[in-house]
């Protein structure tokens, strides 16, 4: 998992099928995320959170909803946007918080 600076800066890495690993997930903040898989790539709509409050962690909280929910459902597309939805959640909080499901619709 990466960001969205990361991806920038490494794209010629990125393509390269000697360096490359097998799976890679870009998050882009507010905007989509990205999933490259054996070759393909998808993106993932970020549900929009309505009142932003803070940003502070919420890189932290999609790595964690991705951890938590692909240890579950071993499966990536389930996790991203689980992630996507804690990290939304997280924004809309002050600070860095903890994020259970019960938080995430």
């Amino acid at each position: 998992k990466i960001n969205s600076r990361e991806y920038e800066n490494n794209k010629r890495e990125i393509y390269n099928p000697e360096l490359f690993s097998k799976t890679l997930i870009v998050t882009r903040g507010a905007d989509s995320t990205l999933f490259f898989s054996e070759g393909r790539r998808s993106e993932f709509l970020v549900p929009v959170a309505t009142d932003i409050v803070d940003c502070s962690g919420c890189g932290d909280t999609f790595f964690a909803g991705l951890v938590a929910n692909y240890t579950e459902t071993n499966s990536f597309v389930s996790a991203i946007n689980y992630a996507n939805k804690a990290a939304s959640y997280a924004a809309t909080q002050k600070g860095v918080v903890i994020v259970n499901k019960k938080d995430i619709k």
